[in-house]
């Protein structure tokens, strides 16, 4: 079993081009997230769009363990769930759509070599954490992942928020995090 990564020991950088070198050796086996990080993440860094966060290991700045992309959107909500105890197909008023803002993680992958050791799960914290202390009007973290990966974004306390239509061969389902307002998780530096 790989060795568990230890808060104190990690660093949260910005992708910068500095970052390069481990970027061109960062593999995770899905072709989408090693193809975004390597050609899409900075350009799209450049104008706004969103932001990739690296994490690496003290004394190991060569080599990223996870990546995380950040950004603002919107998800959509099944009918048959609810939004502050109210059942999205019986909403109060129009306004109330089942489109809902949130901070969006839109890419999250681990280098295949430094997977089980919990990188992913530490950038959600740093995510969640970034959400709550931005004290802006978004009362979710939504992301989009593949159904062999649901278990682990539900354990972390994600929910499915929708699921597409038809048969899942392939495609995403959206889950969401709701934001508390006391919320308080791990800090980083």
């Amino acid at each position: 079993m790989p060795t568990q990564l230890e808060k104190t020991n990690l660093i949260v950088e910005k992708l910068h081009h500095v970052h390069k070198e481990a970027v061109s050796s960062f593999f995770c086996g899905r072709p989408d997230e090693d193809d975004f990080l390597k050609h899409d993440a900075l350009p799209s860094q450049r104008f706004r769009l969103s932001e990739t966060l690296l994490l690496f290991e003290r004394g190991r700045k060569n080599k990223i363990i996870s990546y995380v992309t950040i950004t603002v959107g919107s998800f959509q909500l099944s009918k048959d769930k609810k939004l502050k105890n109210v059942k999205i197909s019986d909403k109060p008023f129009r306004v109330f759509s089942n489109h809902i803002p949130c901070l969006l993680i839109g890419k999250l992958a681990t280098d295949k070599s430094e997977t089980g050791r919990g990188g992913a799960r530490h950038l959600i914290d740093y995510a969640l954490e970034r959400a709550i202390n931005a004290n802006l009007p978004i009362p979710f973290v939504a992301l989009h992942t593949y159904p062999d990966m649901i278990g682990f974004y539900e354990k972390i306390g994600f929910e499915v928020a929708f699921h597409p239509t038809r048969k899942m061969n392939g495609q995403l389902a959206t889950m969401c995090f709701e934001l508390r307002k006391n919320e308080t998780r791990q800090t980083y530096q």
